[in-house]
Order: structure tokens, then C-alpha cells, then sequence
């Protein structure tokens, strides 16, 4: 069984509350449209198009690259024309008094193709089960995207003070998208680390001249740090955040004895279980799972409890400063896809259904084909 093998087979569509769109307000709203590429890869689009910097745009999610996505950001109200491109069209529909954030989502729609299916009758079953008992709700690789490349946490290089590490991380994880130097900077990058001059020439963007230049004013790699926008230090915690939070809920349903089966991934494996009492099911759903690193967690007892076993493991302490920076919420162990429907083409299976904000379609695509594979290996 193959997924987003092209990507129209993944089509995603935020559905947010229009109460909120207004005709006069401090922000511009787009609508927009991508093909095939990240939600980074848009912002700088949108930022060179419009001439503003990338901390000025704000979308509410993330969406996969392989896909085709309808999105919303907002930018300064001044700005109100469209945006035409290859694979990028943005659309002004409105105004809003705030940026928009997560909050404004109220689901997000999915159309989606599998193809190859061999176990149809398995596979529809197990459609059925997830539609009832629901799935683990672990964050994917749309917010671990990094990790997954180069095997470190840039957050969790600046946690334990590898600041070198970190700042070589995020040099080598610049989008590439539209800019013709960066990988020759990045080639620089690799054969001058730490000899910030002769890696400045190689520079292209704004983002990456600003760190190098307070590098070689300060030669200050802790400070540098500093100076990578805000918007992206954020994005760094929270996907080290969400890796932990994984782990912990990967450990946390093991133990509760449900029986299920294990997928691998790339950073933890995934474990899904086959069905759940109704009571355990509604204990589940409530938003009771809290992320790490907050002293004063409130919420399922034996979920904190792996969750500060695990922050004991890995010896980690905030400094108070990148305190800032890190997400403090709750998060539901499961979620519930509503609306789902499924029919079979030839060896095609066609899929919509809806999800709450927050929840990954790949990570229910992802049971269906470990489900599959491990009914052909018996």
C-alpha cells in the first residue's frame, strides 16, 4: 500500500471560523493554495513577493509538502493584493484584528488516495475499528522534519548547550525553495564551520547574514542563537516538545495492556491499538496529556509520570530564557475522524473525512499500511 505517491493524492483543506473575517482590522487574511511544497517554502515566498519579512506572516498550521493544501496567513493590513505563482496562489479575502494562530481552526478536511491495496476486506475492517475506537493522536513528520534528516533536536543541541551543533543544524535546514545559493552555502557551511567569513560570502538570505554577521562581531555562539527569528525558535521547541510527548504516549498505551500493533518511525516507533473500552475511550479523548518541561503539569497522573521519567533520561534543564519559547499545553491521547468515507477503485482505496485541529491524517494513513504489512508477513 502506497501513500501520496503524487501529490493531488493528499488534499487538505483548513476550515476556520469565518466569524472572524471582518471587512476592516489590522491584519490582511489570505486564502491560499500549495502544491508540493512546505509551509516554510511558502512563508518565503510570500515574504519576498510582498517585501516583508517572514516574522510578519502568520499561519495558523503546518501541512504536509507532498499534498495539495488550502491554507491562511495573515499580513500587515496595508498589504491586499493576490499572489499568483507556480505552485503558490494566494488569495485576499478579508481582514482580522488579531494574527492568525491554531485557535482559529476549527477542522481541517482531508481527501486522500491509498493505492495498491491488497488486504481490501482487512483494510475496510480495520476503516471501521478507527472509526469507533479512534487512533493515537502522535504528532508526525510535518513537525519533526529536521530530526528526521539529521538524526539531533536543534532545541534540545540548545538545551545542552551544544550551541555550535545547533547553529549547524539550522544553517544546514535552511529551505532551499526559489533560492539558487543555498546549497553552496550550505556546501560552504560544511568545509568552513566555524570560520564565519569565509561562510558569509555564501549567504543569501537576510535570516542566515544576520547570525553569521553577530558571529563574527561577538564570535558568540550562545547569543547567535538568539538572533534566528523568533517564529522558527518556537517551531524548534515545540518539535522537540512533540517528540517527548510521543514517546511518552507511545509508552503510556503500551502500558495499558490494549491490544494493537507496533509501526516503525523514523525517531519512535507508533503503537496502535485495535479497540478501547468506551470508558478508557472518553478518559482518552479529554484534553488531559500535557507537553514537557513545565514544573506544575496538571492532568493524567501516569502520563506525567513517564513524561518527567523521561526529562530525567535525557538530563535536560531549561534555562530561563528559552523558557519563552517552549509551548505550555494539553493534548488529547486519541483522536476521533469524523465524517469518513471510503471506497475501493481497483486496488485504489479513495478516503475524506475530517479532524480536529492538531491531529495528522498521515499518522491514520500510516496505521492502515503497517496494518497491511503486517497481515501479509503472517
Amino acid at each position: 500500500m502506497i501513500f501520496k505517491k503524487f501529490p493531488s493524492d493528499f488534499y487538505v483543506e483548513e476550515i476556520i471560523n469565518n466569524k472572524l473575517i471582518s471587512k476592516k482590522g489590522k491584519y490582511s487574511l489570505y486564502r491560499i493554495k500549495k502544491i508540493n511544497i512546505t509551509t516554510f517554502e511558502a512563508i518565503y515566498k510570500i515574504a519576498n513577493y510582498f517585501n516583508v519579512s517572514p516574522d510578519k506572516i502568520s499561519f495558523a498550521g503546518l501541512k504536509d509538502k507532498k499534498s495539495v493544501s488550502i491554507q491562511h496567513f495573515t499580513l500587515p493590513s496595508f498589504i491586499e493584493k493576490d499572489l499568483i505563482m507556480k505552485n503558490l496562489e494566494a488569495r485576499f479575502i478579508g481582514y482580522s484584528n488579531s494574527i492568525l494562530s491554531p485557535s482559529w481552526i476549527e477542522k481541517n478536511f482531508f481527501r486522500v488516495v491509498l493505492r495498491n491495496v491488497n488486504k481490501k476486506e482487512e483494510i475496510a475492517s480495520r476503516i471501521i475499528e478507527i472509526k469507533e475506537y479512534g487512533i493515537p493522536n502522535y504528532f508526525d513528520h510535518q513537525r519533526l522534519g529536521h530530526a528526521i534528516k539529521y538524526h539531533k533536536f536543534i532545541f534540545e543541541e540548545i538545551i545542552k548547550e551544544e550551541y555550535e551543533e545547533a547553529l549547524r543544524i539550522y544553517f544546514m535546514s535552511l529551505e532551499e525553495t526559489g533560492r539558487k545559493r543555498l546549497r553552496k552555502f550550505k556546501k560552504a557551511v560544511k568545509k568552513y564551520f566555524g570560520e564565519w567569513k569565509n561562510i558569509l560570502k555564501f549567504a543569501e538570505g537576510q535570516e542566515e547574514k544576520r547570525v553569521l554577521k553577530h558571529l563574527l562581531k561577538y564570535h558568540d555562539t550562545e547569543s547567535a542563537i538568539l538572533q534566528i527569528p523568533e517564529y522558527k525558535l518556537v517551531f524548534y521547541a515545540e518539535s522537540y516538545q512533540s517528540y517527548l510527548w510521543n514517546k511518552a504516549l507511545y509508552h503510556f498505551l503500551k502500558g495499558l495492556g490494549l491490544k494493537g500493533y507496533r509501526a516503525r518511525h523514523k525517531l519512535n516507533p507508533f503503537f496502535f491499538y485495535r479497540t478501547v473500552h468506551p470508558d478508557l475511550k472518553s478518559q482518552l479523548l479529554k484534553k488531559d496529556f500535557p507537553f514537557p518541561f513545565f514544573k506544575n503539569k496538571e492532568g493524567n497522573p501516569d502520563f506525567i509520570e513517564i513524561l518527567n521519567e523521561i526529562e530525567k533520561q535525557r538530563h535536560l534543564k531549561i534555562k530561563n530564557e528559552l523558557g519563552k519559547y517552549l509551548v505550555n499545553t494539553k493534548r488529547s491521547a486519541i483522536f476521533l475522524p469524523e465524517e469518513i468515507k471510503f471506497n475501493f477503485k481497483n486496488d485504489n482505496l479513495e478516503m475524506s473525512f475530517y479532524l480536529p485541529p492538531g491531529s495528522y491524517a498521515t499518522v491514520l494513513l500510516k496505521s492502515l499500511v503497517s496494518y497491511e504489512k503486517i497481515l501479509k508477513e503472517k
